[in-house]
C-alpha cells in the first residue's frame, strides 16, 4: 500500500509577497498552491492509495479567505474524484478561537464528500483504499485550553497542567492501539499507522517558530511510535525530519514551502510511504514501512551577508556582491545583513529597486545593519496586522529586548490567561 504524507500547507501566508497583475492574488498564495498541485499531480499519477494530510491547511484558522477555502477544496476534490481518498487531520491553525466552532475542513464531512475523510478527534478510522483498508489511528491537535477549564486544574503549575495533558494524549493513544491491535487479532487484520499534528520532545524546530506563542506541551516520541503502527505521520513543525525507533518510523513531513528564513536551506516536499498490506508481511518487516522524500521546487531564501571597509562605497560594494550571486538570488527571497555601514548609505529603496529589477528577486526585506533600528511603534503596526494579543505581546517584548527566558515565561503567563478565558463558559 502507497501513501502519500504531507502537512503544514498555510495557505494564508503573504510574508514577502505582492499582488500578482495577472490573478489578482498574492504572489506567494500561488507559490503555495503551486506545490500543492505538485502532490496532487504526484498522488494521481504516481500509484498512490491514499493521501494523508497532518494538519494546517491554513494559516489562521479564525479568518480564512474564502479565495484559500476554494483553492484547497477544488484540489482535495480532484483527488477524491480521481480514485485517491483524502485523509485530512485538523491541525492548531485548522481550529477557530472560539470553542465549539467548526475547524475549517470540516465542510467535507458537512457536505459529505466522497473520499475525503475528516479527522476532528482522536479515534480510529477505517478507510478503504484500492489496495484494500487501512487502519488510522487520528490524533488531531488538542488544545490544552479546555483543562484550564476545568475545576481540579485550578491552582496548579503550567508544568503540572502539561503533565496533565500528556496523561490525557497517553492514555488515548493506549486506547486506540489496543483497539488497532485487536481488531488485528481477531481476524480484521490491516496495516495500522498514526496520524498526528502534535509537537514531539524530540523534533527540530523550523520557521513554525514563528506561529508558536509560548510552549506547546510536547509528547516523547516512544509514546507515539508503538505496535501495532507501522508508520507515524506527523504535522505542526516544519523541518521535514525523521525520528523514533528504526522499527516504527516517526515523520514529520515539514511545510511545502518555506514560510521565513528559518527555512533559509532547507528542502520542502513530501513523503512517498511503503506499507506491508497483509499481516504476515507486516510481521516480517517488523511492522515498518519504507518512506521516500520526494523534495519540491521552492522559492528559496537567501541572506547576504556583507561587512563593509573603506575601500570602496557601501552600494557599490553590495552590488558587486550581488553580482557574484546572482545566480542564487534570482527568483529567491533576499535579505541583506551589513555590517560596518550607517543605514543613510544603503537606501532601503535602491536596494530593494536593485534586486527587484537588476537582478530579479521575487521581494527583498530591508536591509539589516549594525546600527539598531528604531523600533516600530507597536500601536501601529498591530493595527496595520491585526494580530491576536498574544502575537501583540511578542512583539512588544522583542521590542523591549526581553531576555528569551524571560519572553517564553511571559507568553506563557499570556497564553494561559487567553485560554482560561477561552474555556470559561462566558467565552
Amino acid at each position: 500500500m502507497r501513501l502519500l504524507h504531507f502537512a503544514d500547507l498555510h495557505l494564508g501566508v503573504e510574508s514577502y509577497g505582492y499582488p500578482d497583475p495577472g490573478t489578482g492574488h498574492n504572489s506567494r498564495l500561488l507559490d503555495f498552491l503551486k506545490a500543492l498541485d505538485s502532490v496532487v499531480d504526484f498522488a494521481l499519477h504516481g500509484d498512490i492509495d491514499l493521501v494523508l494530510f497532518c494538519g494546517d491547511a491554513y494559516r489562521r484558522g479564525h479568518s480564512v479567505d474564502p479565495t484559500e477555502q476554494k483553492e484547497f477544496a477544488m484540489r482535495m476534490i480532484r483527488l477524491a474524484t480521481g480514485g485517491v481518498p483524502v485523509f485530512l487531520v485538523v491541525g492548531n491553525h485548522d481550529i477557530p478561537k472560539a470553542r465549539g466552532k467548526a475547524s475549517t475542513v470540516d465542510i467535507f464531512t458537512t457536505l459529505q464528500v466522497e473520499n475525503v475523510y475528516v479527522a476532528s478527534r482522536p479515534g480510529i478510522h477505517r478507510v478503504h483504499t484500492r489496495r484494500g483498508e487501512l487502519s488510522i489511528m487520528a490524533l488531531p491537535w488538542l488544545s490544552r485550553g479546555a483543562m484550564l477549564g476545568r475545576e481540579d486544574m485550578r491552582g496548579l503549575t503550567m508544568e503540572e497542567v502539561d503533565g496533565q495533558f500528556r496523561e490525557r494524549l497517553r492514555n488515548i493513544i493506549e486506547t486506540c492501539a489496543t483497539e488497532a491491535a485487536h481488531s488485528a487479532g481477531s481476524g480484521q487484520a490491516a496495516p495500522a499507522i498514526l496520524a498526528a499534528h502534535i509537537a514531539v520532545m524530540e523534533a527540530k524546530l523550523g520557521s513554525e517558530r514563528e506561529f508558536i506563542l509560548g510552549s506547546d506541551p510536547a509528547m516523547p516520541v516512544a509514546d507515539l511510535a508503538r505496535p501495532p503502527f507501522s508508520y507515524v505521520a506527523l504535522g505542526h513543525y516544519h523541518r521535514s525530519q525523521t525520528i523514533g525507533r528504526q522499527s516504527i518510523p516517526a515523520v514529520y513531513a515539514g511545510s511545502l514551502q518555506g514560510v521565513d528564513f528559518s527555512d533559509e536551506g532547507m528542502d520542502k516536499g513530501f513523503y512517498e510511504v511503503e506499507i506491508e498490506e497483509d499481516a504476515l508481511a507486516l510481521r516480517q518487516a517488523q511492522g515498518g514501512a519504507r518512506f521516500t522524500f520526494h523534495p519540491l521546487p521552492s522559492r528559496p531564501f537567501l541572506t547576504l551577508e556583507m561587512e563593509m571597509d573603506s575601500h570602496a562605497p557601501p552600494m557599490e560594494a553590495l552590488r558587486h556582491l550581488m553580482e557574484s550571486r546572482r545566480s542564487q538570488i534570482e527568483g529567491a527571497i533576499v535579505r541583506t545583513r551589513i555590517s560596518g555601514a550607517d543605514r543613510e548609505m544603503v537606501p532601503e529603496r535602491e536596494v530593494v529597486r536593485i534586486l527587484r529589477e537588476d537582478f530579479g528577486a521575487y521581494y527583498a526585506l530591508p536591509p539589516t545593519l549594525s546600527t539598531r533600528a528604531r523600533p516600530t511603534r507597536l500601536g501601529a503596526t498591530t493595527s496595520d496586522q491585526g494580530l491576536s494579543p498574544l502575537e501583540a505581546l511578542k512583539l512588544y517584548l522583542e521590542q523591549k529586548q526581553t531576555s528569551p527566558e524571560r519572553l517564553q515565561e511571559l507568553l506563557d503567563y499570556g497564553r494561559r490567561l487567553v485560554e482560561e478565558e477561552e474555556a470559561s463558559p462566558a467565552g
